[in-house]
């Protein structure tokens, strides 16, 4: 109706369209209506603000500026010829033409073998599995199962052996956020350490013939023989389809650093290096800095923003929390500055980063500081926080969004 009354019956200059409007529609009402996330929601929006411009008209428009991976939109203005154009693009899609990496493949083909092997060795579990027996009244030592699976069930006992009990060692007579962070933690990991260790020796009795299968080591030999994590042992986020090696080699690492941090007097909480991504709940811990910080200086919660430092300790005084093991997926942390990774690299470690949280200013002054998100793992379903990085300004803003640059707090792979 608008080109309609507008147009009367004739050609409206792409100029005169309301882009404005059609970006907006497509951005928040058809597409962006269904996204949930922040960064997501983002990124739609540079397609939109990118591709639905007066210039799209142009031939010759470049709907992707990737070496290598060159598309542009169709020359003609009929029918046929956008069929025609359609008809001409590659069988095989490249990546680039979304604006990801041109390793971004890589990745992919990567993440999709570890699936792969992961399945083939439950494949070649599920014989196993077929010869335990099917109730309890049965005899339990199987020959070929049960001595196979006893095997890993050891390993598994023995990096578990070493773990005692964790217990803070300073409680928090002042209510300090960091030490109730920490000791909601403890309850937790001593929690989810103990049903493990009680399973694994129950599966050992199991696989020795010491005991008969119950219902509950029978799910336990129906997950373990496939190599998968029961669900039982699953009492916070992380990353899924870990082998069950993994798995427990992880746990035994984050009760080790809690372990240490029990033992840490609460004036060194902020000058102590936090492997955040083996924390249990990472998301719960940087709020508490927040409010340790709040409450450090007396300021307001809610007028506090994060302002981090790569390679940073404390050597200025400044109240602030170190944090190790952070990744970079995308870009490389060199000379200040956050640049855009070669083809041949995934990802890169990053050094100690100092989290301080500062007073919002009333007016944000000019800089070259981008927002990104900080996620759990590399699945990217978890957002911890947001931060805001000192970027290479010779690349286009839309790149850094498109190439999916993030950061990332577990990389157990």
């Amino acid at each position: 109706m608008w080109v309609d009354s507008t147009s009367s019956g004739k050609s409206v200059k792409p100029e005169q369209l309301p882009w404005k409007a059609l970006r907006t529609l497509l951005g928040v009402s058809i597409y962006g209506s269904r996204v949930d996330n922040t960064f997501d929601q983002r990124l739609l929006e540079t397609y939109v603000a990118r591709l639905f411009t007066p210039e799209a008209y142009k031939s010759g428009f470049k709907l992707c500026d990737a070496e290598g991976a060159q598309l542009t939109s169709p020359g003609g203005a009929t029918h046929s010829d956008f069929v025609s154009w359609v008809e001409r693009l590659p069988e095989t899609e490249s990546p680039e033409w979304l604006g990801l990496a041109p390793n971004s493949r890589q990745m992919l083909l990567s993440r999709q073998g570890r699936e792969l092997l992961q399945k083939l060795v439950r494949l070649q579990s599920l014989e196993d599995e077929d010869e335990v027996p099917e109730t309890s009244e049965e005899t339990t030592a199987g020959p070929q199962w049960a001595s196979r699976l006893l095997v890993s069930v050891t390993e598994w006992l023995a990096m578990l052996e070493n773990q005692p009990v964790v217990t803070l060692k300073y409680l928090s007579s002042d209510n300090s956020p960091i030490l109730r962070a920490l000791a909601r933690e403890a309850p937790t990991l001593n929690a989810v350490c103990g049903a493990v260790q009680e399973d694994l020796r129950a599966m050992s009795a199991v696989c020795r013939g010491e005991a008969r299968l119950t219902n509950h080591t029978r799910g336990l030999t129906s997950c373990l023989s496939r190599d998968v994590v029961p669900d039982s042992w699953r009492g916070f986020p992380q990353m899924s389809g870990l082998p069950v090696g993994g798995w427990i080699g992880d746990l035994a690492r984050r009760a080790s650093q809690l372990r240490e941090l029990a033992e840490v007097p609460p004036p060194q909480l902020t000058t102590v290096p936090y492997a955040l991504g083996n924390l249990l709940f990472p998301d719960a811990f940087i709020t508490a800095t927040r409010q340790a910080t709040a409450r450090h200086h007396s300021w307001a919660l809610e007028s506090l923003e994060l302002v981090i430092k790569i390679g940073a300790t404390d050597k200025s005084g400044d109240f602030g929390f170190n944090f190790s093991g952070l990744v970079m997926e995308g870009a490389m942390y060199k000379d200040g500055r956050l640049r855009l990774l070669p083809a041949t690299q995934l990802f890169s470690f990053l050094p100690t980063i100092r989290f301080m949280w500062q007073r919002r200013p009333d007016k944000p002054a000019a800089s070259s500081l981008m927002p990104f998100p900080l996620y759990l793992n590399s699945a990217r379903t978890i957002v911890l926080c947001q931060v805001s990085l000192d970027v290479d300004t010779a690349v286009p803003s839309h790149v850094w969004y498109e190439r999916g640059v993030c950061m990332v707090a577990w990389k157990g792979e």
